[in-house]
């Protein structure tokens, strides 16, 4: 990946298209941890690939774009691969779909750093297949599954290790409310998953997808 990587870089240099182009080198989940010490390693995050923990669903994402993206920053701000369609209909002046999709533009934050991610608002919500476990408002991640709420702190417990439910009633209270609203629309808006000339079955159940087109990572 790395070797191919670098070719399809040295090819924007060489075209000189390297100041039109957009480049995302991001990852769609965290290790695979029944590979063991084959599939990675995602510590000090909690668990990896197939989870809602933060090592299943956290993972490094590079964006650039020489003279748009400030390079060499760092962000610790929300953003998605579901963004991606939004923001880039944001910078291209594309039209988004009528109908309501998932994920937000991040487009602000990326030109200017010190402008948060309207994740950080609206919230980030953490599903498995069609199931919302986990809802993320700031700083605060309430998991939705657990026998007894579980919040943690993740600026403090990046590592989830800490359940604080108990000091913060209000904090899961607030949560719950913003998990309850956002899935209720989506799937009052859920549309049928695609089945595809020849295939015998959708790749995901209705309402696993979908969020609402931006309003303004």
């Amino acid at each position: 990946i790395d070797e191919n990587f670098g070719r399809l870089e040295k090819k924007l240099e060489e075209l000189g298209l390297t100041k039109k182009t957009i480049v995302v080198y991001t990852s769609d989940n965290g290790p695979w941890l029944s590979k063991k010490h084959h599939g990675g390693c995602a510590l000090p995050l909690r668990a990896g690939k197939g989870t809602t923990y933060e090592g299943g669903m956290r993972v490094p994402g590079i964006i650039s774009w020489p003279g748009r993206i400030p390079a060499g920053v760092v962000s610790h701000e929300i953003a998605s691969t579901i963004d991606l369609l939004p923001t880039f209909a944001s910078i291209t002046g594309a039209k988004p779909p009528l109908h309501p999709i998932d994920g937000l533009d991040v487009s602000r934050h990326l030109f200017d750093p010190k402008v948060p991610s309207p994740h950080r608002t609206a919230g980030f919500f953490y599903y498995k297949r069609s199931r919302l476990e986990a809802v993320r408002v700031g700083k605060w991640k309430l998991r939705l599954i657990e026998k007894k709420p579980a919040l943690y702190d993740l600026e403090a417990d990046i590592g989830e290790t800490k359940n604080v439910a108990a000091e913060n009633p209000e904090v899961v209270s607030r949560l719950r409310a913003v998990a309850a609203a956002y899935d209720a629309d989506l799937k009052a808006h859920s549309r049928p998953a695609w089945r595809g000339k020849g295939r015998g079955r959708g790749r995901r159940k209705p309402g696993a997808k979908r969020r609402r087109a931006p309003s303004k990572k």
